[in-house]
């Protein structure tokens, strides 16, 4: 099952609670519509999805790994934690027009 969260504004609410996920990237995609969108992941809790807000800010602090692929105006990974592209998502992950050319993960 595929979770799409489309949300439009210039923050996400305070707190979005994820109970369960599938430990597939593919199947929870979260989407920052707007100028000016602001996301924020924190925690202690691994995460699988993707983020897409292409004119949005987004963050990670504390320990968790991402595991999913983000994309933003602004990235940034602060904390212990690290963040691994899923290279199923070249297949089956969300169609933006765009071709993974180049990563790299330490």
């Amino acid at each position: 099952m595929r979770t799409h969260v489309h949300y439009y504004g210039h923050s996400i609410p305070d707190k979005i609670t994820i109970v369960k996920t599938s430990g597939i990237p593919g199947n929870l995609q979260i989407y920052g519509l707007d100028s000016g969108t602001t996301i924020n992941y924190a925690g202690g809790s691994d995460f699988y999805g993707t983020i897409y807000a292409p004119e949005g800010d987004v963050s990670t602090s504390g320990n968790s790994n991402i595991f999913g692929a983000i994309v933003g105006d602004t990235v940034t990974l602060s904390g212990t934690g690290a963040l691994h592209y899923d290279e199923s998502l070249a297949e089956n992950g969300p169609s933006q027009g765009f071709t993974i050319v180049y990563w790299q993960e330490n």
